[in-house]
């Protein structure tokens, strides 16, 4: 997506966060606000970033096993996470509170996408997710 005119980039940027797998570049004629959108991108999260690195240096058939901060269980602990996302920033920890990391997972290209579990902690509910990257595509031609 071209976002011409971007300004500082915040349509752009609720654009990506919307839309996590589409690619997202922003233009402007003034200089100044176009470098306040690039330290705005900047500061988002990278966790498409990170699950597209995963996928690329896994070899083919491999598995991914990841533990995350998911939704709390309970109230009490919810509040405890609510001061880690304080501390670790609330737009970093948005996906993980709305459940989104297996889409963002699927996303990026990983199948077989499974929360395994998830173990109530202090400071949060970890989730144990697990995925596979997909075999390579057989380029070998049927015989007739």
């Amino acid at each position: 997506m071209l976002d011409v005119g971007c300004g500082t980039g915040t349509l752009a940027i609720w654009i990506k966060q919307a839309v996590p797998g589409v690619e997202v570049i922003g233009l402007d004629g003034d200089p100044t606000v176009l470098a306040k959108a690039k330290q705005k991108a900047g500061a988002l999260p990278s966790k498409q970033q990170t699950i597209r690195q995963m996928l690329c240096v896994l070899k083919p058939g491999g598995e991914l096993h990841v533990v995350d901060f998911g939704k709390p269980a309970n109230q009490v602990i919810y509040l405890f996470f609510s001061l880690l996302r304080l501390f670790d920033g609330l737009a970093n920890t948005a996906d993980n509170l709305q459940r989104n990391l297996p889409a963002l997972f699927s996303e990026e290209g990983f199948i077989d996408v499974q929360v395994r579990g998830e173990i109530s902690t202090l400071f949060g509910t970890l989730n144990l997710f697990s995925a596979d990257k997909a075999q390579k595509p057989s380029t070998r031609q049927a015989v007739a």
